[in-house]
């Protein structure tokens, strides 16, 4: 794991903001294949719940190029761990970023799917929105 990957993980923008400027691979995996952006939106809930700078990070992180689209190894993306801790506004930023609606990880299950597992009501209605506006 990187120190980029812990400083995302943790929702600490600044020193995300410093390791990036200082050269950190922002696509760099772990070894279960998940990048700085899934590590930061699969923790995102404690964050949220910590401080306000976790959607700064996600939003930092997107604009320095991280992709929306990478997955882990179980097939998920930024956008299924979002949409299953509800997060709507990491989920809003995501989907501005160009994160897919309809992907699916392994199991088939798309980020709707675990939204809608979750009772994450806006976030569901939010991708559900996003899937329409695909077709």
């Amino acid at each position: 794991m990187t120190g980029l990957m812990l400083a995302s993980e943790s929702g600490h923008l600044n020193i995300v903001r410093l390791l990036l400027q200082n050269g950190a691979n922002v696509e760099a995996r772990d070894g279960n294949g998940s990048t700085a952006l899934l590590l930061a939106c699969l923790e995102g809930h404690v964050q949220l719940a910590a401080s306000g700078g976790f959607e700064a990070c996600v939003s930092f992180l997107l604009e320095r190029g991280a992709s929306p689209s990478a997955t882990s190894k179980g097939g998920r993306t930024a956008l299924h761990w979002a949409a299953r801790h509800g997060d709507w506004g990491v989920c809003q930023l995501l989907l501005a970023g160009g994160a897919d609606p309809s992907a699916e990880d392994k199991r088939g299950l798309s980020p709707l799917a675990l939204a809608r597992r979750q009772h994450h009501r806006q976030c569901a209605t939010l991708l559900l929105q996003a899937e329409q506006a695909q077709e």
